[in-house]
């Protein structure tokens, strides 16, 4: 498999079981927490999937440069 793969121009790279420090949704999910915290004593005013939902959709001010800089910053490029 490895050899196939070499062949055909991929590069391997090994990692570890599991790394929260590489994994984008980690990240993500603290950029999440972290808005939550901000304004809880607003979204605690909310029902929780409301609070949760708004939550999702407002912790980055651009969604698609909020993406790329979540994968940006756990190492992908």
């Amino acid at each position: 498999m490895r050899d196939m793969a070499v062949a055909n121009g991929a590069i391997i790279v090994f990692l570890a079981p599991y790394s929260p420090i590489d994994n984008p949704i980690e990240y993500a999910f603290s950029v999440f927490k972290a808005f939550w915290r901000r304004h809880s004593d607003w979204l605690s005013t909310m029902d929780t999937y409301d609070a949760a939902r708004l939550c999702l959709f407002s912790c980055y001010e651009n969604a698609a440069a909020g993406a790329q800089a979540t994968f940006k910053h756990c190492g992908y490029t």
